[in-house]
């Protein structure tokens, strides 16, 4: 089966920084683990990334993060490097990286869902891990844009939620989105 694997928002601000999200650091570490033992299970692996101007509108009333050119917005380096090892087609899809641009999801870019469109046309599985809320944002706009979600398989083991009970597992069960724990 050919698969790709989808990482959303696994950056150091939600890992260690302004948004910190409990668990990231941890289940980040995990898959990063996981890929470097498991090389060749993805043919191509991509990137979903917040990247902000300092002048983003959506940053207007909150602590900034991710803003462009910080470490904030950088990838976990081991997670990256693992990343590389376990496949050279690694691509990167940035969402909110102009200051009117919707921050919800790479999907709400043109360029960025096209390109992601033609990028996954050729897998038969989609799988996504990364921050939670990013995920359930990045469904949901996939939705509204009519995009194919029936590829996509969300791992849970790998994604890391603000509370205990996230209301991702809830979101995925409504919309009939494959998911799995391992």
């Amino acid at each position: 089966m050919k698969r790709s694997l989808l990482i959303l928002d696994y950056q150091y601000d939600f890992i260690s920084g302004n948004k910190l999200i409990n668990s990231a650091e941890w289940k980040c570490a995990q898959l990063a683990t996981n890929l470097l033992s498991s090389k060749g299970k993805y043919e191509s692996i991509l990137f979903g990334l917040a990247e902000f101007p300092y002048n983003h509108k959506f940053l207007i009333d909150e602590i900034p993060y991710c803003i462009q050119h910080t470490i904030g917005a950088a990838i976990d380096d081991n997670l990256y490097k693992s990343s590389l090892y376990h496949t050279k087609d690694v691509e990167f899809f940035i969402r909110g990286s102009r200051t009117y641009q919707s921050s919800s999801s790479f999907i709400r870019d043109d360029f960025y869902k096209g390109r992601f469109t033609y990028k996954t046309s050729k897998y038969e599985q989609i799988d996504i891990v990364g921050i939670s809320e990013s995920i359930e944002y990045f469904l949901l706009d996939c939705i509204e844009n009519k995009l194919d979600t029936q590829k996509f398989c969300v791992c849970t083991k790998y994604c890391a939620a603000k509370d205990k009970e996230s209301q991702l597992i809830q979101l995925l069960k409504y919309l009939g989105i494959c998911f799995t724990k391992d």
